[in-house]
């Protein structure tokens, strides 16, 4: 893992070289120019780009996930879970997929028609970072942040932060 960081932190590095020398090459004697930022949009597509297949593989899972999940389909949901992942929520540690389905998302999510709404989603390292607004028959506007570790096409590891109440 520790070669994708060092390739990616190496592609963002030869991108900020590349702005920074294409406008000291463009700035006319005396006059001073400021350096060109890239646009967050051209960042972001550039990443895109550079995804590994297992990135790839990861974020389909994750938006697997989301999906059986605002369906509220337990049987996908299960399957896309590892029989020995770990999950972190606030406060408690779910282990094993027996256990994160009867104890945390039967009840707290597919019961109670539980719906994520994705805010924004990146990569950091080698997981998937997905931010969230959950909405439920008894709860609404919960920020939620999901930190996935998707290995060998199943959720193996989460970690749920809970960001606000009443977020806008």
């Amino acid at each position: 893992m520790a070669i994708l960081d060092q390739n990616r932190f190496a592609a963002f590095a030869a991108a900020a070289l590349l702005v920074i020398a294409s406008s000291a090459c463009t700035a006319q004697a005396g006059e001073s120019q400021p350096a060109a930022q890239p646009s967050t949009s051209a960042v972001a597509a550039e990443a895109a780009d550079e995804r590994t297949p297992e990135q790839i593989e990861a974020e389909t899972v994750v938006a697997e996930f989301e999906e059986a999940s605002n369906t509220h389909d337990a049987e996908a949901i299960a399957a896309l879970i590892a029989e020995d992942a770990q999950w972190y929520t606030v406060g408690r540690i779910f282990s094993g997929r027996e256990e994160i389905m009867a104890d945390f998302l039967q009840p707290e999510l597919i019961e109670v028609e539980g719906r994520l709404d994705v805010a924004q989603s990146y990569w950091d390292g080698y997981r998937v970072q997905v931010d969230y607004m959950w909405t439920s028959a008894t709860e609404s506007n919960i920020g939620l942040h999901y930190a996935y570790l998707v290995e060998d096409g199943v959720i193996t590891d989460v970690v749920e932060y809970l960001n606000c109440v009443d977020c806008e």
